[in-house]
């Protein structure tokens, strides 16, 4: 799968559960950055996740779907059904601080 980083956030049950996300630019990231999943083996992988399609393109691994998977949940455990733009927010706090985001609650009797 290819596209925006947001699309592939919302598309992430959907993913190959084996894929390995991959972007274009530097962190942090926005819904607009384009991205990649990629099916790749193991023995085809450099020292950081780069692969070949990924050197010759320029993109950077960020992490397996799995790790996606699990960025994802904990924002839904926060909030019934976070924005795109919470779960970019989410994935860029995990990328950068190897921890979850505590997503602020709404108050259901304010909406």
């Amino acid at each position: 799968m290819s596209g925006k980083l947001g699309d592939v956030l919302a598309a992430v049950y959907s993913l190959p559960i084996g894929g390995r996300l991959y972007v274009k630019g530097a962190h942090p990231w926005n819904r607009e950055t384009p991205a990649w999943v990629l099916e790749v083996e193991e023995e085809e992988l450099g020292l950081n996740g780069e692969t070949e399609f990924s050197k010759q393109h320029g993109l950077k691994y960020v992490f397996p779907v799995v790790d996606l998977l699990q960025i994802v949940v904990y924002a839904e455990q926060q909030v019934s059904k976070p924005t795109v733009n919470q779960l970019v927010e989410s994935l860029n706090y995990y990328y950068k601080y190897d921890a979850f985001l505590e997503l602020p609650k709404v108050d259901e009797a304010k909406n």
